[in-house]
């Protein structure tokens, strides 16, 4: 019982508390940004999206224009004032790839004869200024910074599974025996934002598996550590179950430093248990000369 009462001190507050999600406007982001407005008793919810377009989406979901804001993460100046008197930060952002035009065409022809595939990381690419280094390692180092500079308490860090034992994902947006680790290596600059986190706020750091758009709350959330998952039949994980992982973690005292892999498991029931979620112990491995990132 004492345990149950420590891990829900957070949730006895009569304030709501309040909470910035950064990358409001992504799959994930906006799943979470819509909970935290159901749950308006316990948060306070501001999102900060990239653009009108995500902000207008929000707008759809009942936020009030005084709830939203848009700025730009590599652009520190942008980010100036917007965690003022928040208690914890959400950041969903991450650069997002491109399919290049001769793989729209190939792919479209072959859609016509019922062969179409998955794009190859060579036929994928991020635009200028949208690159990981820029959007996952120096903009979250942005919004990290102005954590700090605000005081704000707690930053929960969604990220993806293979960034321990290595991914396919980071040869997008690099071309073969590439000298420059600033393209591509987007599991590689996530990692690098990682422990820049660790080493300066409260965190809680979440990878997901390969995130579906099939419904959530239809199986349990399992999780593991340092792509243990990725050997196991537990890879893909719905962004609504990402999304209520990532509130509960806002709710419990016992999410805060934490670094765990998560994804769909086998047994046909929702996790409904939180407390035991995360109070069973075990983190992700953070060597101090991890890949050598960032470099020097």
């Amino acid at each position: 019982m004492a345990a149950a009462v420590v891990g829900l001190v957070m949730q006895t507050t009569t304030t709501p508390m309040k909470v910035v999600v950064v990358g409001a406007g992504s799959p994930v982001g906006q799943v979470v940004f819509r909970k935290l407005l159901k749950r308006n008793t316990e948060f306070h919810s501001v999102g900060l999206v990239r653009n009108y377009r995500g902000y207008k989406e929000l707008r759809r979901l009942g936020a009030k224009p005084e709830q939203l804001r848009i700025c730009d993460t590599t652009q520190r100046h942008s980010l100036k004032h917007a965690f003022d008197g928040a208690e914890k930060v959400v950041i969903c952002s991450s650069a997002s790839p491109k399919q290049r035009l001769a793989y729209k065409i190939k792919n479209a022809f072959l859609w016509l004869v019922g062969r179409s595939r998955p794009p190859r990381p060579d036929e994928l690419y991020y635009r200028a200024g949208r690159r990981p280094n820029e959007v996952d390692y120096l903009g979250q180092r942005n919004i990290i910074d102005e954590c700090v500079d605000a005081e704000v308490e707690h930053v929960v860090l969604l990220g993806s599974m293979g960034g321990y034992r290595g991914s396919k994902l980071n040869e997008i947006g690099r071309t073969a025996h590439d000298p420059d680790v600033k393209n591509g290596n987007i599991l590689k600059w996530k990692r690098a934002a990682e422990r820049y986190l660790m080493q300066r706020r409260l965190f809680t750091i979440i990878h997901a598996g390969t995130i579906t758009e099939d419904p959530g709350k239809q199986h349990e959330i399992v999780w593991d550590t340092d792509d243990a998952l990725l050997r196991t039949p537990y890879k893909k994980i719905p962004k609504d179950d990402v999304a209520e992982c990532i509130v509960q973690s806002l709710r419990w005292k016992e999410a805060i430093g934490r670094s765990i892999d998560i994804a769909s498991g086998p047994m046909n029931k929702a996790t409904t248990d939180w407390l035991r979620f995360w109070a069973r112990p075990g983190n992700c491995l953070y060597p101090a000369d991890f890949d050598g990132f960032p470099p020097e």
